[in-house]
């Protein structure tokens, strides 16, 4: 915005400086598709339960892929090692939990919750949940 001084409206509206979002979308998909290839949802979902597989076998954490009741959606909840860690060392996790979301991360809309506890040492993680 400096740099361009009085004529950044113009520099705003030109495309060469600041392509629309479906330009960048579809660039993004492009490039995607040449580096991973066209997945289906199916196959997406397969891939997502196989890297939650290798991630708890990888670690002492837990990873799950779970649907909703209807089977309509899905959702994936992670609890890290350090995460279960505080599950068995902080009594207070019994008393306030704060969740922080954030929304729009994907072409999907897909939403993450942190849910986190207060400490002296400030806010830890307990799990993550992703709808």
């Amino acid at each position: 915005m400096l740099e361009y001084e009085d004529n950044y409206y113009r520099i705003g509206a030109d495309g060469k400086y600041l392509p629309s979002y479906s330009v960048v979308n579809h660039l993004f998909k492009n490039e995607f598709q040449k580096e991973y290839g066209q997945y289906s949802e199916g196959e997406m979902l397969q891939r997502l339960k196989e890297q939650l597989g290798e991630y708890t076998e990888k670690t002492s954490g837990i990873a799950e892929f779970k649907y909703t009741s209807g089977k309509n959606h899905y959702f994936v909840v992670i609890c890290a090692a350090i995460m279960l860690r505080v599950h068995a060392k902080l009594p207070q996790i019994n008393e306030l939990i704060m969740v922080d979301a954030s929304g729009g991360i994907d072409k999907e809309w897909h939403r993450i919750y942190f849910f986190v506890t207060l400490c002296a040492a400030g806010g830890i993680p307990l799990a993550i949940y992703c709808n």
